[in-house]
C-alpha cells in the first residue's frame, strides 16, 4: 500500500495536486496527509523521493513562494536532514560560485606618508588588481589606482586609473587582446586620457622562474589635456611584461608599453620588487615612471614617482 501512495504522489497529477494543497492547507493537516500517505518514511533519516521530487516539480513552475514553503514542510518534518533541503538551482549556482572562486585571484595594497612641523604634508596610494584565469583560454585582469598628495593644505596631485584587459589565448605561445585604459589626472598633463586597443602577443619565454612576453596592437585615443586642448586619435602600441622569481620569498616585476599617435608619445614604465611576509602579506617597492612627449606649457614630460606599500593577496 505504502508503495502504491508513494508512486501516485510522484505523478505529474498529484505533484500538482500537492502544490495547491501545501499553499492552501495549515501545517496541523499537512502533517496529517503527509503521515497518511508516506507511512513510516516519515521520521526517515533521508528526505524521502516523493517529497525530492515535490521540490524538484515546485522549482520548475518559477513560484519562489512555493519552494519556499515546502523547504520549511520538510525542514519540519525531517529535522535530521536539514541540509539536504537544497533546490537544484542553488546546487548549481553554488557550484559555479565554487568554480569561480578557484580561477579568481588578485591583490590590494595601500601606501601613505605624513610630514608634520615646519611642512605639513599627506600623500596615499591605493592599487588594486582581480584577475579571472580560466587556465586554458581566456585570462580577464582589472587594475586600479587611486593617488593623492597635499603639502601645507595645498593639493597637488589627484589621480585616478582604471584598465581592464581580456585576453585570449591561441596557443601556449600565441594569445590576442583588448584593453580599455581610463586616466585622471587632473594636477598634471590630463584632465582624461581614454584608450582603446586590439592586439596580438607573444610569450618569449616561459619558465619556473622568469617568464617574458611582448604585445604590438593598433587602437584609438581620446584625451583632454589640462590645458583643456583636445586629443582624438588613432594610436599603435608595443609593450612588454617579464616576472622573475628571485627567492621564494623575493619577486621582480616590470612592465614597459609606449603609445605613439597624433602630437604626442606616451611611454611607460613600472617596476616593482616584492617581497612576501607571510602567505597572504607582502611589501612591495616600485618605481613608476611616465614621459609625454607634448605637454602643455608649465608640465613636465616626464613624471616619477617611487612607492612602498603593504599588500594583501586573495584567491590564486
Amino acid at each position: 500500500m505504502q508503495q502504491l501512495l508513494l508512486r501516485a504522489l510522484r505523478s505529474p497529477f498529484w505533484l500538482r495536486m500537492l502544490l495547491k494543497f501545501i499553499k492552501d492547507t495549515d501545517m496541523k493537516n499537512l502533517a496529517l496527509f503527509v503521515s497518511l500517505a508516506i507511512g513510516s518514511t516519515l521520521w526517515a533519516q533521508e528526505i524521502p523521493q516523493n517529497w525530492q521530487a515535490l521540490l524538484q516539480a515546485a522549482e520548475a513552475t518559477g513560484d519562489s513562494a512555493t519552494v519556499e514553503h515546502i523547504k520549511a514542510r520538510i525542514a519540519e518534518l525531517y529535522p535530521a536532514p536539514t541540509e539536504q533541503v537544497v533546490t537544484a538551482t542553488e546546487a548549481s549556482d553554488k557550484k559555479q560560485w565554487h568554480g569561480l572562486r578557484d580561477h579568481l585571484s588578485g591583490d590590494i595594497a595601500a601606501g601613505a606618508t605624513y610630514n608634520t612641523g615646519n611642512t605639513s604634508s599627506q600623500q596615499y596610494l591605493i592599487t588594486a588588481k582581480a584577475v579571472y584565469d580560466d587556465d586554458t583560454t581566456w585570462k580577464h585582469t582589472l587594475k586600479l589606482e587611486a593617488a593623492s598628495k597635499e603639502e601645507s593644505n595645498i593639493r597637488s596631485e589627484e589621480r585616478y586609473r582604471a584598465t581592464g584587459n581580456s585576453s585570449y589565448r591561441i596557443d601556449e605561445k600565441n594569445f590576442v587582446f583588448a584593453e580599455l585604459d581610463f586616466l585622471s589626472d587632473r594636477y598634471g598633463t590630463y584632465n582624461y586620457r581614454i584608450t582603446e586597443s586590439l592586439g596580438y602577443g607573444r610569450n618569449l619565454y616561459t619558465g619556473q622562474q622568469l617568464n617574458v612576453s611582448a604585445n604590438v596592437g593598433l587602437g584609438m585615443r581620446q584625451a583632454e589635456l589640462t590645458n583643456n586642448t583636445k586629443d582624438n586619435t588613432m594610436l599603435g602600441r608595443v609593450g612588454a611584461d617579464a616576472d622573475w622569481q628571485l627567492t621564494p620569498q623575493l619577486k621582480f616585476e616590470q612592465s614597459v608599453k609606449g603609445t605613439f599617435g597624433g602630437e604626442a608619445a606616451i611611454y611607460e614604465s613600472n617596476s616593482g620588487l616584492i617581497n612576501k611576509l607571510s602567505e597572504r602579506l607582502y611589501l612591495k617597492m616600485g618605481l613608476d615612471v611616465e614621459h609625454v612627449s607634448d605637454v602643455p606649457v608649465g608640465t613636465k614630460n616626464t613624471d616619477t614617482k617611487t612607492t612602498i606599500q603593504l599588500g594583501y593577496t586573495f584567491g590564486g
